[in-house]
């Protein structure tokens, strides 16, 4: 899972469903003619003590799912070496590219990072895609002295050597393992719906909930999954059913926007102390998404200002240098 966010839960999980579903739909997104036969339910998961490996909807998702995550001694970076051997390997090929910023800033020096970046992050994702699967994937392991693809298939075929543990199940609803793994919110259900960050949703079937108890009287929280990449929406989950169901917005004629572009919005109102509210949120949404239109078509005019004198000098020259005939 690649982004510009910093770890957390939400980014944790989406490579956590990543990992247990199958490739080929990844791949075929992605515009990737490449094989990736690696899916299946791990046993354990190995981590650091970072904070985005111990909040309850990781635990809960992994618990479900029958996965152990087996916390790393503090103070024993060196139980982690395997990955980050992993990880320097990748990060040596990614400083190859163009637009790199380096790993060490003497190594940077007067080189221009943004003005030579080459791939926006959708084309370095299919790039590093196409790395793992065509490269990574098959060359020969320093250390193992066989391809990683290789070691894969014998740990699950077995070879003369080793008993395989089989080829894991697949997981067909890909839908439901990825909700899964989203980050929880927890909310009381009232007439009007549910309300996450100042935003309402509701749906006719939280109607049957609105104000549940339980036999103490204490009004009963649900569990809500919320994906930041597209707050429009959030999912409910349904007990008795044992499924997920879309609550959209309840004003369906607000856009779709992500937990960053919101947060953006809320940090902004609250330096001006405005009062904060569903419908000034999208309002000041829709003004930075004019005025983000209006400095595309401005600096694109700009661009094709600059081109189109460039062209008309080297069209002079070329009207010099030509000899009449």
């Amino acid at each position: 899972y690649i982004s510009f966010e910093t770890p957390g839960s939400h980014g944790t999980g989406i490579c956590i469903a990543n990992s247990i579903l199958p490739k080929e739909m990844w791949l075929e997104e992605r515009g990737v003619n490449a094989k990736w036969p690696v899916w299946g339910i791990m046993n354990t998961i190995h981590v650091d003590n970072a904070k985005e490996f111990r909040g309850n909807s990781l635990k809960n998702a992994c618990k479900q799912y029958g996965i152990s995550l087996e916390f790393r001694p503090v103070g024993a970076p060196h139980w982690g070496g395997h990955i980050e051997r992993l990880l320097g390997t990748f990060s040596k090929e990614i400083h190859n590219l163009p637009g790199t910023t380096f790993s060490n800033i003497q190594d940077r020096k007067n080189y221009k990072s943004e003005k030579n970046a080459s791939f926006t992050l959708k084309e370095f994702e299919k790039w590093l895609t196409m790395y793992i699967t065509n490269i990574y994937h098959n060359r020969e392991h320093s250390s193992i002295k066989e391809s990683p693809i290789e070691r894969y298939k014998n740990g699950l075929m077995g070879n003369a050597n080793e008993l395989g543990i089989g080829i894991p199940p697949r997981i067909n609803n890909e839908r439901r393992t990825r909700i899964d793994f989203l980050p929880i919110v927890e909310r009381t259900i009232q007439e009007y719906g549910v309300v996450i960050d100042h935003i309402y949703y509701y749906d006719d079937v939280l109607r049957t909930f609105i104000h549940d108890e339980d036999k103490k009287n204490n009004k009963i929280k649900h569990i809500f999954k919320r994906d930041p990449r597209d707050i429009s929406k959030i999912y409910f989950y349904n007990t008795k059913l044992n499924d997920y169901f879309e609550i959209p917005y309840r004003n369906t004629s607000y856009p779709q926007i992500t937990i960053w572009e919101h947060n953006h919005i809320l940090k902004k109102l609250k330096k001006n102390k405005a009062n904060v509210n569903e419908e000034l949120i999208f309002e000041t949404y829709r003004e930075l998404d004019e005025l983000e239109d209006k400095v595309i078509r401005e600096t694109k005019k700009r661009k094709e200002k600059i081109q189109h004198t460039q062209s008309i000098k080297y069209s002079c020259v070329q009207c010099e240098q030509t000899p009449f005939m």
